[in-house]
């Protein structure tokens, strides 16, 4: 019989906690990397990632034109179906 504690990890992460530390450590790894070449504290990469995160997108963001394709032309009315099923036959 499988206890509830030995199963707890796979509910909480879906892998085992080892593994689940294994990914902490090296994210941290990575975070102090980072904050070391860009001379900042772990605290401040850390805020500015979740205020990244956290910020409302911009509504008005600048798309670019969507692109103009030549068919060739209409086979078919889509308003009519029978004029479809006459085509794809």
């Amino acid at each position: 019989m499988i206890s509830s504690v030995s199963i707890f990890p796979y509910l909480i992460y879906g892998y085992p906690y080892e593994d689940h530390s294994k990914h902490q450590r090296h994210t941290c790894q990575e975070l102090k990397r980072e904050a070391a070449r860009r001379g900042e504290t772990m605290s401040d990469l850390v805020e500015a990632a979740l205020r990244l995160f956290l910020r409302e997108p911009s509504s008005n963001v600048e798309l670019p034109p969507l692109p103009v394709l030549e068919s060739g032309g209409s086979r078919v009315d889509i308003a009519n179906r029978q004029s479809l099923y006459d085509v794809m036959d």
